[in-house]
């Protein structure tokens, strides 16, 4: 009988690569940057004065898509998915794209009023949207008029679902599902519907604040951003836990005010803005407890942001003034769960777990010998909060202990070890000769043999008469256990032999051929 030993042993780590931190991207352009939207952390795009923009690199380079003419801004934008998506602004422009902004159609409407300005646009699904917006009372109506479009169609017609005079616009709204959805105005005034805008009803208002921005998690938890109308001025936040009925506000710096609100779950999210008037001091407010208290993070630029959208809790954006566009990276270490080795006959396999990865190119497989030496590399996933897991063969070792670690190596080339593994192989303790596998075969089979200690080494085939047709072995081999494949191809559908002769031990069996 053989004799093994199995070491498993478990490795339980985290290697990390880079700080929390915002950043600036270059936009390319110096025009005012209203609205940013990120559908993955790859695929993104901002509008703003007369143009809208594209990243397919998570904002590394950004390039301008041939949007139909506008007056002034494109002022939001909404995409389904890296092809559809919307955007509106002023002259209630719609826009619409079918193949990720690389043409852009517009799409017409009936709000032809004087003035008119679409400042947000959702949608649920590809048929169903909203836009939402309003006219300031200028010349000739002086009327202040609060617009809801709708289409159900995809934007092939739209249709007014709510417009009422004497009331301020709508600068934001959030939809949470097909039927349920928030709005919040110039006024301070938040408006709801559960119908899927079919009606729309006033929660308790955010007295003497203008609301820039809105955000609900689910139908009661919500948040808005914008600034106090009062002495002295001053940007806010105002936070309800019951659908609107009740709002809690907080106050931050004077003579500010916050534009856009984001938050990735309940309890972690974003605000921004800046500066009355574009340039001199740029805001970025962050919350780890669903908003009872708001840190300051700090911002690269000086200049006002307009808008703030994350892919996921470690991969965000901000745009703004002077065609501004920063980043936020807090990415996830490529954590190390598990790290096992488990001998099999003369094979080790090396398996291991991860719980979290970022730019993670690969894992370089070592083993000591002189020195550590690359037996190995297994590709990694890159970027990703999934569990993986991985796997690596080191097959035919002779008997003896073997160290083994990992490289994990990242995009740049940095890299980092992990601990040691160890395992021993333990030679046989007699001779044998195994059955061949598959037998019977056509026309390759696989025999394996094991010694207990090195020495020259016989193993020949024979026919049914006894004459040698094939020499597989004729030489020195390692104690330990050996493979040795044999291919019949030359040989004819028979009954034949192979023995096995080492140290003095003699050992033959049968296996048959089939053609």
């Amino acid at each position: 009988m053989k004799s093994f030993v199995i070491t498993i042993l478990v490795l339980i780590t985290s290697i990390s690569f880079s700080q929390t931190n915002w950043y600036t991207q270059s936009s390319g352009t110096n025009s005012l940057l209203q609205d940013v939207f990120f559908i993955d952390q790859e695929y993104g795009w901002a509008s703003g004065g007369h143009i809208i923009l594209n990243t397919t690199d998570g904002g590394n380079t950004w390039v301008e898509q041939p949007a139909p003419p506008v007056q002034n801004y494109y002022i939001d934008i909404f995409f389904l998915d890296r092809m559809n998506g919307w955007a509106c602004g002023n002259e209630a422009k719609i826009i619409h794209t079918t193949d990720g902004g690389n043409s852009w159609v517009e799409q017409s409407n009936p709000y032809t009023f004087p003035n008119p300005i679409l400042y947000s646009i959702y949608f649920a699904n590809s048929d169903t949207g909203w836009a939402l917006g309003g006219d300031h009372g200028n010349y000739p109506t002086f009327i202040n008029r609060r617009v809801v479009l709708y289409t159900k169609n995809g934007g092939n017609s739209w249709e007014f679902q709510y417009s009422v005079n004497s009331e301020q616009p709508i600068y934001c709204a959030k939809f949470i599902s097909p039927t349920e959805g928030f709005a919040a105005s110039e006024s301070g005034d938040v408006i709801r519907t559960s119908n899927g805008g079919s009606s729309w009803i006033e929660t308790s208002p955010v007295s003497s604040y203008r609301l820039y921005g809105i955000y609900f998690t689910n139908s009661n938890t919500g948040w808005v951003s914008g600034e106090y109308l009062g002495v002295p001025h001053v940007a806010s936040i105002s936070k309800t836990t019951d659908g609107g009925n009740t709002w809690n506000t907080q106050s931050f710096g004077t003579d500010e005010y916050l534009t856009d609100i984001y938050f990735v779950d309940e309890m972690t999210g974003w605000a921004v803005g800046g500066t009355i008037g574009g340039s001199g001091t740029s805001t970025i407010h962050h919350t780890t407890d669903g908003g009872e208290n708001w840190s300051t993070q700090t911002s690269p630029t000086t200049n006002t942001l307009y808008s703030v959208s994350f892919s996921d809790i470690n991969n965000g954006w901000a745009v703004g003034f002077d065609g501004t566009v920063i980043a936020y990276t807090n990415p996830v270490p490529v954590e190390l769960t598990s790290f096992t080795a488990v001998i099999d006959k003369n094979n080790v396999t090396l398996s291991w777990n991860t719980a979290t990865e970022t730019n993670n190119s690969g894992f370089e497989v070592q083993r000591i010998g002189v020195d550590w030496e690359r037996i190995g590399f297994i590709e990694g996933h890159g970027s990703t909060t999934e569990e993986n897991s991985y796997s690596f063969i080191d097959e035919n070792l002779k008997a003896g202990t073997y160290q083994y670690r990992l490289t994990q190596i990242d995009y740049d080339g940095s890299f980092e070890f992990s601990d040691i593994v160890e395992v021993e192989i333990i030679s046989p303790i007699e001779f044998s000769l195994k059955q061949n596998y598959p037998n019977p075969f056509n026309p390759t089979t696989t025999i394996q043999y094991s010694i207990p200690e090195s020495g020259n080494v016989k193993l020949k085939v024979y026919n049914s008469i006894g004459e040698e047709v094939a020499t597989l072995v004729d030489g020195f081999k390692e104690s330990g256990i050996h493979k040795i494949s044999f291919d019949a191809s030359d040989l004819n559908s028979d009954i034949y032999f192979y023995q096995l002769v080492a140290n003095g031990f003699i050992k033959a069996r049968k296996m048959i051929l089939i053609k």
